[in-house]
């Protein structure tokens, strides 16, 4: 950002629409949320209407409503540049709201105040700088104009109604407006321009029909036609269709007027002595009318034409092999029933989102979108530095947590999987000698630790510490996102493992790939068996024990034990004297006996540089997943 925004201390989003304009404020203090502003009580949205007073100009429904009002301006917005005219009546709009919004201390004004106001889609970037130049004014001190998309979306995720997920695969955003659909593809977060595009089918064109109909039932036709067609009656005719979007948007959110007789509304028009004129709003005309073909739109009828679009975009998509992940409706208008039905019937398997009140999503998402956009800056320096001096702790405190589980699991695999089964092996003579205990449980060892189980071994360890990882790290981001009023929902993390067992990209595995440094714990599960032997024959009755002994111990004293141990291990006992020696009790109380003295073996080959490789990686990792969630963040915002 060029400009000096320092004095900024609130963000407006403003919803300038053809036909609507709704208002969203919100101060830049941690937590801040926008909230929609009442201009008049009650109301969260105003009919865009502009007309001059002697006293100067007002706007939205005083424009329409207040006596002694001329020169009004109804649903004026146009795509840039626009006619000659355009840009004078945009100033004089913004400057009227601002001056409206300061005198009732709904906002500071001036250099305090930053507005952001939203544009279609489907508008090409040239045309948004024009229009943002066209809607500066002396009394406006910072305006940015933003795509409606995008608003639509922030608000989308923060509201929860659209995931992460979603989020990072595609998503369609179709803005239902007054003058024009437009339809925006955000791909992985990031808004595709070309796909942008923008079609000249408003709900206005349902408006204009209620009118019309209710012209055509009136028994005095001719009268109110040629009143309506009176050049000084123009802005007349925009005043009683307004009066029909009323009518009509009552009828939509009103779930008892669908089901009866609907909305009837009596307009008095001024011609000579006052003609009525009903508008009839039920289920009966409204099905007539969006099913009515109209030469405006090639002789389709307003939902042909929707269905239309969606299939073209639908076509596109799939031309790019794309398959949206969620279908997101905004605009009043969306409230259509026919809307989410043929989205659906046309987007199955996306989810269809639409936030609870679609007049607002725009405002509300364009005042976040200020919040990150002021905040961005001093946010992404104290995320680079919480990952500079505090992930890399977080972590490494864990460490400890990190090896016991492990080494229990690893223990508990050896024991089950290795040194058990190779015990069994040797007594029933699969393995002839002692000595070849220590290379089969060595190479078991290290089969099963980079097999599937052992590897889900690990994996269950690791898990088990990861939760309590992630709840520190967002509890900590959480802190600096709402210090800048940042949806956290972007910052979040989820640590797991996933495909390759691998967490954010780190292998974690890795250490264990050229096994564990333990080779001389095998060498004392051979003296445990060896001893077990011994102590076990001296209990065995009959001469076969009593020989096994003496022979042994007669070697003891000629040689030594450890030329006696040698000559045990390379021996090929006998099978009888295998069974009797290598009880079931025995082979349980051996193993029983190594357990702690291989944990503790184990235990001592993790705590090295492997490892601490391992952690160190971890928390790298980290720090460039919260570093790339903040850069992604800035999408919004380009």
């Amino acid at each position: 950002m060029s400009e000096d925004v320092l004095e900024v201390i609130e963000v407006i989003g403003f919803d300038l629409g053809h036909g609507e304009t709704s208002i969203a404020c919100a101060p830049l203090l941690e937590g801040a949320k926008p909230e929609i502003l009442e201009l008049e009580e009650g109301k969260k949205t105003q009919i865009t209407a502009l007309g001059y007073q002697d006293f100067g100009y007002v706007v939205g429904d005083k424009a329409l409503r207040l006596p002694g009002v001329r020169g009004q301006r109804i649903c004026f917005k146009e795509r840039p540049p626009g006619n000659k005219d355009y840009p004078q009546i945009l100033q004089s709009y913004m400057s009227a709201y601002d001056t409206q919004m300061k005198a009732r201390e709904f906002i500071k004004g001036g250099k305090q105040s930053y507005y952001f106001v939203g544009c279609p889609s489907g508008w090409k970037d040239e045309e948004i700088e024009i229009y943002e130049r066209m809607l500066k004014s002396e009394n406006i001190a910072h305006l940015k104009v933003v795509r409606e998309s995008r608003a639509a979306l922030l608000q989308a995720k923060e509201a929860c109604v659209i995931t992460d997920d979603q989020l990072k695969g595609s998503v369609v955003v179709i803005d239902v407006g007054s003058s024009t659909v437009d339809i925006a593809l955000v791909i992985d977060g990031l808004q595709d321009e070309l796909f942008d595009t923008g079609f000249g089918l408003g709900a206005s064109t349902i408006e204009k029909l209620i009118l019309r109909r209710s012209i055509e039932r009136s028994p005095r036709r001719d009268d109110l036609i040629a009143f309506f067609d009176s050049p000084e009656n123009s802005h007349l005719r925009s005043f009683y269709e307004i009066e029909c979007r009323k009518a009509k948007e009552d009828y939509w959110r009103d779930e008892e007027a669908q089901k009866a007789d609907g909305i009837r509304l009596t307009k008095i028009v001024n011609i000579g002595d006052g003609c009525p004129l009903e508008f009839i709003v039920n289920s009966v005309e409204m099905e007539e009318i969006v099913n009515q073909p109209l030469p405006e739109l090639d002789g389709l009828s307003w939902t042909g034409s929707f269905k239309k679009l969606l299939v073209q975009t639908k076509a596109q998509l799939d031309r790019r092999n794309v398959v949206p992940s969620a279908v997101v409706v905004i605009g009043g208008a969306s409230r259509m029933p026919f809307v989410e039905q043929l989205c659906k019937e046309h987007f199955r398997g996306s989810a269809f989102i639409r936030y609870s009140q679609p007049e607002e999503t725009v405002a509300l998402g364009l005042a976040r979108w200020g919040q990150i956009y002021l905040n961005m800056p001093s946010f992404s320096g104290e995320i680079e530095d919480f990952c500079k001096e505090e992930v890399s702790k977080i972590v490494s405190d864990y460490k400890d947590s990190f090896i016991m589980p492990i080494v229990e699991e690893i223990t508990n695999g050896i024991i089950d999987y290795v040194a058990e089964p190779a015990l069994r092996k040797w007594k029933a003579g699969q393995i002839k000698k002692l000595r070849e205990i220590d290379s089969e449980i060595i190479r078991e060892a290290e089969t099963w630790l980079l097999s599937g189980e052992g590897q889900r071994s690990v994996m269950r360890a690791l898990s088990r510490i990861l939760k309590p990882i992630s709840m520190e790290i967002n509890d900590k981001t959480m802190s600096i996102c709402g210090k800048y009023g940042i949806p956290h929902s972007s910052l979040k993390l989820d640590l797991s493992i996933g495909p390759q067992n691998s967490l954010l990209g780190v292998n974690v595995i890795k250490p264990f790939e050229n096994g564990l440094a333990i080779a001389h714990v095998f060498t004392m599960i051979l003296m445990v068996v060896f001893t077990g032997i011994l102590k076990t024959a001296a209990a065995t009755s009959g001469p076969v024990g009593w020989l096994f002994l003496t022979v042994t111990s007669l070697m003891g004293l000629f040689a030594g034990l450890g030329w006696m141990g040698d000559m045990i291990n390379d021996a090929d006992i006998p099978q009888f004297v295998r069974e009797r020696v290598m009880t079931e009790s025995k082979i349980k109380k051996s193993i029983e006996k190594l357990r702690p003295k291989l944990r503790e073996n184990i235990e001592g080959s993790l705590i090295g540089d492997q490892f601490d490789g391992l952690i160190h990686a971890i928390a790298e990792q980290i720090r460039n997943e919260l570093d790339e969630r903040a850069n992604e963040i800035k999408w919004m915002i380009l």
